[in-house]
């Protein structure tokens, strides 16, 4: 048996693609992406987990076909395919902490972090209970798809661009459970009066209002 998808893709666009096997058996996962003018692109195969990331240079329809290695196996399985640069579905991200779950196989959660240049950017990232050997993996990336941070613990960065997206995922999409994510910004900018100190001999009173 083989599985056909399609996709449209628009040049530059950066993507993630990791598949899995699930269930026992004899059935290994192969993955093909080919071009509209059926040029394969991308392959691989998978005897539990396995990933195919890839950067388009043109924009245009692309097939995906999924069969077993061999041809003789029969199974069921898994994928995720995400934009690095530009994820599709992603959640805002806030200050703070918060909980997710990875249900299945090859699953990735993406959100959007957003900020100011110069910002210290704090998060960490920890696994609350899960199936087997699941360990939550947060990586971080520009929007040019670039990998600037990523932990199984937890880390810092600095952040030169307004926009970043952060992804979480199981650190080889075998296994499944939930986590603890936390992002801890810089204090927030608070505008006040401004005092010229030039004038040493002015007095300044203010009142503290209990909220």
């Amino acid at each position: 048996a083989i599985n056909v998808y399609s996709f449209q893709a628009q040049e530059g666009d950066y993507i993630l693609m990791p598949f899995a096997k699930v269930g026992i058996g004899d059935f290994c996962p192969y993955v093909a992406i080919y071009d509209e003018e059926g040029n394969k692109i991308r392959e691989k195969s998978a005897t539990s987990t396995a990933s195919i990331s890839h950067r388009f240079s043109r924009t245009g329809r692309y097939t995906i076909v999924i069969h077993d290695t061999g041809y003789t196996n029969t199974g069921s399985y898994s994928f995720t395919i995400q934009r690095l640069n530009n994820p599709g579905g992603a959640e805002e991200l806030t200050v703070g902490e918060s909980e997710g779950e990875i249900s299945s196989r090859a699953q990735i959660h993406s959100f959007i972090l957003t900020g100011q240049r110069d910002d210290e950017v704090s998060f960490e990232v920890a696994r609350i209970t899960g199936y087997r050997d699941f360990s939550p993996y947060l990586c971080i990336y520009d929007e040019s798809g670039r990998r600037v941070a990523d932990t199984n613990s937890s880390d810092s960065f600095i952040m030169q661009a307004e926009r970043y997206f952060v992804y979480v995922y199981d650190d080889d999409f075998a296994d499944t459970g939930t986590y603890r994510m936390s992002f801890i910004g810089p204090p927030p900018r608070i505008s006040g009066v401004t005092i010229n100190i030039e004038d040493g001999a002015k007095f300044y009173r203010g009142d503290m209002v209990e909220i």
